[in-house]
């Protein structure tokens, strides 16, 4: 019988092991923490950070909850009896919570580090561009777009032409060389203006999107600063054939955020001139500035 009072005196915390209690808990803490967390997101604030710390608060609420009700169901037993108890099991309780905690965080932390992912733009809406001509200011080799707020000095002696696709705005031209400058305006603004493209997606995000072509090969990427906003780059191979002519191209594409708008500058030329050709076109790229004054 005693056996029994002190089995059922048992706080929520030590009547299961921490493993299975961590399990209940989470469960418990699923849809609010999901909620939060999404809430969050539309405020432009996420990252593998915030979401632990979410997780772990409700986690730690939903453990609570339950002592909380366990401590209810046993109010009825003697004053005594369950002081006695406390007592008994104090310095366990102590050290039960500390390795629940302990496996709470190396959890959470290890399914941030492998299954979160912050969102991409597939989970982002689209408006559509505007390629209005009246957008359009061009000074010899000079391009503004008034739009979307950027300008970009095109390569001496190429040939200015309207933008190709629905989100190509402008592009440049020569022969087997091309420059293109394109946007996409997110529809649900970021409340936080400061939001770069590091704080929404990854480069990974970048690499995947280059990928779903089927013949393209990445040759390299990485992180640069583009007019003083981080900078997703990207270099890849691909062949592209239309009608009965095959041409093998090398592609670099710099991918940036400013204020809703994804920039994003395209310039390539086939596998065999694209050396000779490089160096022009990443001095063009390094004129683009966005005109948020």
């Amino acid at each position: 019988m005693t056996n029994n009072i002190e089995e059922g005196a048992e706080s929520a915390w030590e009547k299961f092991s921490f493993v299975l209690n961590l399990i209940i808990n989470g469960t418990i803490a699923l849809i609010p923490a999901n909620l939060a967390i999404k809430f969050l997101w539309e405020l432009g604030l996420h990252g593998a950070l915030v979401t632990t710390a979410i997780w772990c608060g409700f986690i730690y609420l939903a453990g609570l909850a339950r002592e909380k009700i366990g401590n209810i169901k046993n109010s009825n037993q003697s004053k005594q009896q369950q002081t006695t108890n406390e007592v008994k099991n104090i310095k366990h309780k102590k050290s039960k919570k500390r390795k629940v905690w302990a496996v709470i965080i190396a959890v959470f932390f290890i399914y941030n580090i492998f299954f979160y992912h912050q969102p991409n733009e597939q989970n982002i809406e689209w408006l559509k561009t505007d390629k209005n001509s009246d957008y359009s200011e061009r000074d010899g080799n000079l391009y503004r777009n008034t739009k979307y707020n950027f300008r970009i000095k095109f390569p001496e002696g190429w040939d200015i032409e309207n933008g190709s696709g629905p989100n190509i705005v402008q592009k440049a031209v020569k022969g087997n060389h091309t420059i293109s400058i394109g946007v996409k305006e997110k529809a649900n603004k970021f409340s936080d203006k400061t939001v770069t493209i590091k704080d929404v997606m990854n480069i990974t995000d970048i690499l995947e999107g280059v990928q779903e072509q089927p013949s393209a090969e990445i040759i390299d990427y990485g992180e640069s600063m583009l007019y003083n906003k981080p900078t997703y780059w990207v270099k890849y191979s691909a062949t592209y054939t239309t009608l009965d002519i095959t041409m093998h191209a090398i592609m670099t594409q710099y991918q940036l955020l400013n204020n809703d708008i994804f920039y994003f500058i395209t310039a390539g030329s086939t596998s065999d001139e694209y050396q000779s050709i490089e160096a022009e076109i990443m001095k063009s790229i390094s004129t683009f500035v966005i005109e948020d004054y």
